[in-house]
């Protein structure tokens, strides 16, 4: 009897951590509006094995930590594109990255 229970125990489990792994890695495409200033990509934990971010705007954007500004941070000029990955299996966190640019400019994230 124990042992059909771990059988089953250990199916749900199995089920579970694939849903969650494929959860982890679908494509979610986040279009940001700059603000001034420093602009959180999400306000909420949205995990990723990997992110790239495309300027599609015409203007210069940097992004980094909550300090990035005009003049600190990854610079990505018109049409270029910036990409983090994730090292041993663990994942970034896309809250804890922000982009400064230009007001009303618009960039894409692309999370999976």
């Amino acid at each position: 009897m124990i042992s059909r229970f771990r059988k089953i125990v250990v199916f749900f489990v199995v089920v579970l951590f694939c849903a969650l792994a494929a959860w982890a890695t679908t494509p979610r495409l986040i279009q940001v509006t700059l603000g001034t200033g420093a602009t959180q990509i999400v306000v909420t934990s949205t995990y990723f094995n990997q992110m790239t971010i495309q300027n599609n705007a015409t203007h210069n954007i940097r992004y980094g930590d909550s300090t990035v500004s005009s003049t600190k941070g990854i610079l990505l000029t018109p049409g270029g594109a910036g990409s983090t990955g994730t090292v041993s299996g663990q994942q970034g966190d896309a809250s804890q990255f922000y982009i400064a640019g230009t007001s009303g400019d618009v960039i894409d994230v692309l999370v999976w």
